[in-house]
């Protein structure tokens, strides 16, 4: 969790640098001071952070001229997608309209970019944040509340979210015994010959429509005997046909054999 903090040197700058120490090396703190401003003061309230600290001394001199300058870095770190977390720390409340342009035009780079008077009011969730296990999460809480409310706090939360309890099964009712019907249908046997019977008749059916196509088609090919492209067409269709009234013929004769058995 990197955040970034850029710090008004001209507004309470003591109070803005309030939580300093709490920050880790990942974290960044941009202080913007006032051209001739002495940095020793700055430079003390830093000692103790373990972030990394630039100091970044106004361009030009003037009213907002620093105002003007964190905007612009602001708008740079969100445009290149390094302000994941990024907070101006100052008590001028000027700064909210820029603020509320990058959260309507640039909501999807960033995760959190905010105006707060000073760090530490930046750090209210980041010491969950930043844990990566349970003891560590258990050992924020003892800092963050003290020791009895910390485990208080920790054994709330692992009972919240712990996983439900698997839900007993029920096992079905056993279903009711049926009787079992009487087989009323004639035997196998002749069971057989009554699909072999249809499947007859069905074969039958084909052949005739087969051997009907055939005699169309002799009329057609008389009737079109000096057209060569139409006479050769349907000579083919009439091989087709053919030779499917002969797969039909084969198949009546398989049928009629069963029939016989």
């Amino acid at each position: 969790m990197k955040m970034i903090f850029l710090v008004d040197g001209d507004n309470n700058i003591g109070t803005g640098l309030q939580g300093i120490e709490l920050l880790t090396e990942e974290d960044s703190v941009l202080v913007f001071y006032g051209r001739g401003q002495s940095l020793a003061g700055i430079q003390k309230l830093c000692a103790n952070t373990r972030a990394k600290v630039q100091y970044l001394e106004s361009v030009k001199g003037g009213k907002n001229s620093i105002d003007f300058q964190i905007i612009t870095e602001l708008g740079v770190l969100v445009g290149r997608g390094e302000a994941d977390f990024a907070y101006v720390i100052s008590q001028d409340k000027g700064y909210e309209a820029a603020i509320s342009a990058l959260w309507v035009r640039y909501a999807d780079t960033f995760r959190e970019v905010a105006l707060r008077p000073s760090i530490q009011s930046c750090l209210r969730a980041s010491f969950l944040m930043r844990t990566a296990s349970r003891e560590e999460l258990a050992q924020a809480l003892r800092l963050e509340f003290g020791q009895v409310q910390g485990d208080l706090a920790y054994a709330h939360l692992e009972e919240l979210f712990a996983p439900p309890a698997p839900a007993e099964e029920k096992k079905p009712a056993p279903a009711p015994v049926q009787k079992k019907k009487q087989d009323t249908r004639p035997p196998r046997a002749g069971r057989e010959k009554q699909a072999a019977r249809r499947q007859l008749t069905i074969c039958e059916t084909g052949i005739s429509k087969l051997e009907e196509r055939c005699r169309q088609l002799d009329a057609e090919m008389e009737q079109n005997a000096c057209n060569v492209e139409k006479l050769q067409e349907l000579y083919r269709e009439k091989q087709e046909v053919e030779a499917r009234l002969e797969q039909e013929m084969a198949r009546w004769e398989e049928l009629s054999l069963q029939l016989e058995e």
